[in-house]
């Protein structure tokens, strides 16, 4: 930190959900000691991963999250997805390949990346890359399997339906229909 005397310093550490119990004591004592420094900790975490309740640094990193400021990310919007498919592709998408990609991706960056990849190697963009399939099945790996049944079931109805007639397609009352849903809006984004 004595760098910080002399000019301002910002340190930066990635996917904080794959760290390790040292590196995340270490993160936590810095942000302790740093109050008068020019030091700005940034941090970067998958919240689904690390908020699951078997994640075995969940204890050490929600912490450290209450006192920090949090900046949720959230999909591109669809002109940024036809930007980063131009730059992965290496050429100019039309409307309806953009317009698609939005659509099946949510503007996840790295889903949008792994298609335009997908599609520049002569891929439809209604393929899933491989690279995307292996972030879903690991993702849906962390949910229970009821969770993950009620999710393949909401998949056969769409996009949009009322609770009701996930319930009544579910076999399912309501009320459990509406517990279960609760685990499912971090992945609301998946929409491959």
């Amino acid at each position: 930190m004595a760098v910080s005397q002399s000019r301002p310093l910002v340190v930066v550490l990635e996917d904080l959900h794959w760290a390790d119990t040292a590196s995340l004591r270490l993160l936590e004592f810095a942000a302790q000691h740093t109050w008068f420094e020019r030091v700005l900790l940034v941090g970067t975490y998958r919240d689904v991963e690390v908020e699951s309740a078997d994640h075995p640094l969940r204890a050490l990193v929600l912490p450290l999250v209450t006192r920090a400021t949090t900046v949720t990310l959230t999909g591109l919007e669809r002109e940024e997805v036809g930007a980063l498919m131009t730059r992965a592709a290496g050429r100019n998408p039309s409307t309806d390949p953009v317009a698609e990609v939005h659509r099946r991706t949510g503007g996840n960056p790295f889903f949008v990346e792994q298609t335009a990849r997908l599609w520049r190697s002569g891929g439809s963009v209604t393929t899933i890359a491989p690279g995307v399939r292996d972030t879903l099945l690991r993702r849906l790996s962390l949910l229970p399997a009821p969770v993950v049944d009620l999710l393949v079931t909401a998949a056969v109805l769409g996009r949009e339906f009322h609770r009701q007639v996930l319930a009544a397609v579910a076999a399912a009352p309501v009320l459990q229909v509406e517990r279960l849903r609760d685990h499912l809006a971090p992945v609301t984004y998946l929409r491959l």
